[in-house]
């Protein structure tokens, strides 16, 4: 089977895009799903930047290990090189298309990717500098986006490996 790259993209990959990346990894462990490969950067990360101590903690606590992150930025190869990429927000998704205008069909809100958006809340709001109570929450709307998206990302990996309906997960991106 081929893989399918994944690419989480937020700000400075110490918060969003490596909690997004956390989840997909557990969440594809969990389910045995080996041909899908995650990554994270930041629009304006530094590279080798750490997860703050509280971000580790909020997703300990729901058996997401991010001890082993380290960040790094968006670069026009980690796009080229991924099929699918997840903005935290519209800036991100702006970005991506801005280096590499070819990506836009690939570029997506994670919020819209699903269907799952609510619609006051497109944007995935930044908890860093926050209190614990932004990092929770922060995760929380990433986890149920991240769960939705699953059901598609696996349709697009058959589709990659010629056995689903060509464009199938094109129906259902930004649909629900």
């Amino acid at each position: 089977m081929r893989t399918l790259k994944v690419l989480f993209v937020c700000t400075g990959n110490t918060c969003r895009s490596p909690i997004a990346e956390g989840i997909l990894r557990k969440l594809c462990s969990e389910r045995r799903i080996k041909e899908v490969e995650v990554r994270s950067c930041g629009t304006i990360a530094a590279l080798g930047s750490t997860v703050p101590p509280i971000a580790l903690e909020v997703a300990k606590r729901r058996q997401i290990d991010l001890s082993g992150h380290r960040s790094a930025p968006l670069t026009k190869e980690l796009i080229e090189g991924s099929d699918v990429i997840l903005g935290m927000d519209e800036s991100h998704v702006e970005r991506v298309i801005e280096l590499v205008p070819g990506a836009k069909t690939r570029a997506f809100l994670l919020s819209e990717f699903c269907g799952g958006c609510v619609p006051s809340r497109r944007d995935i709001v930044d908890p860093a500098g926050g209190q614990e109570r932004a990092y929770e929450e922060s995760l929380t709307m990433i986890e149920s986006l991240v769960n939705k998206s699953l059901e598609l990302l696996t349709r697009m990996v058959r589709e990659k490996d010629g056995k689903g309906e060509k464009g199938a997960w094109k129906k259902q991106a930004k649909s629900g």
